[in-house]
This record gives C-alpha cells, sequence and structure tokens, in this order.
C-alpha cells in the first residue's frame, strides 16, 4: 500500500503540470501529473502536499484545499491511496526538478494532455474548482488500461 498526494496548482486559468520525461522505466513516463509524492513518516496528508510542492516547485503555498481521494488498484503493484488537493498562487516561478519538466497549462487544455485514463475522471471535479468532495476507486488491467471505477 502506498500514501500518496497530488496537488494541482492554479495561477489564474493555468493549472502547474508536471511531464514525466526525465527518469528511465518511470511507470509514469510520458504522464502529465500534478505535484506530489509520497508521505513521509508521519506526515499527515496535509503536511506531505505542501512538503512536495516545495520541494517539487519553490513554491511556497500556505493553502491547500482537499478535493478527494482516489484509490488505484493495480494486479500486479500496490494499491495506491492518493490524497487529492487544489491550490492557487500568484507566482509562475518554479525550480528545475529531477520528476520531469514542469510547465503552465491552460485549464481548457489540461483534459487534451496524456494522462492517465483514471485522472480524466476526477480531474473536472479539481478543474471546475468543486465544493464536493470526492473518493474514486479506479482499477487497471495488467496493461495499465483502465478496467472499471466507481465513484462512492
Amino acid at each position: 500500500m502506498a500514501l500518496t498526494t497530488v496537488t494541482y496548482i492554479r495561477n489564474q486559468n493555468k493549472i502547474l503540470m508536471l511531464h514525466r520525461v526525465k527518469e528511465l522505466n518511470d511507470f509514469n513516463e510520458g504522464k502529465w501529473l500534478g505535484v506530489g509524492g509520497h508521505l513521509e513518516l508521519g506526515e499527515t496528508p496535509h503536511e506531505a502536499a505542501l512538503r512536495e510542492i516545495k520541494e517539487e516547485t519553490g513554491i511556497s503555498i500556505d493553502e491547500i484545499i482537499l478535493q478527494g481521494i482516489v484509490t488505484f488498484v493495480y494486479p500486479n503493484k500496490e494499491t495506491d491511496y492518493i490524497f487529492v488537493y487544489r491550490a492557487d498562487t500568484e507566482t509562475t516561478e518554479t525550480i528545475i526538478t529531477s520528476e520531469g519538466v514542469l510547465q503552465w497549462i491552460p485549464v481548457d487544455e489540461i483534459m487534451n494532455l496524456n494522462l492517465w485514463e483514471g485522472d480524466l475522471l476526477f480531474l473536472p471535479y479539481v478543474l471546475d474548482q468543486s465544493d464536493k468532495i470526492f473518493s474514486v476507486k479506479v482499477i487497471y488491467d495488467e496493461n495499465g488500461n483502465l478496467e472499471n471505477y466507481r465513484f462512492d
């Protein structure tokens, strides 16, 4: 079981996305993701999200909003539990990260990126800045294709 966070950071009409293109044999290679990572020992998801934002982008965020929880189930990999947050920032300056390439993407172009199929299910809640907190279980097959999902 892996506990992780992902935060979608907005600056006006753009979202900061991470294009995973730097690591070989990366499970997320070629995909566009929000900013995030694993919880460290003793951290809350909120603390982990703030730490990951600072480490991966150089941006200091004061407030993040819990948007939902995703359970990703894979046949040959541990289950991922991801706490999804959103945040706003005034800055557009980021650091260079070893995780991939950071890029500000217009909100209306996000759903056209090379995203995981499961991300396409919950991202409308984030992009619309919904007040609804969602919970979704996403099941992938052995080839990494979406097999099934259920919102609770």
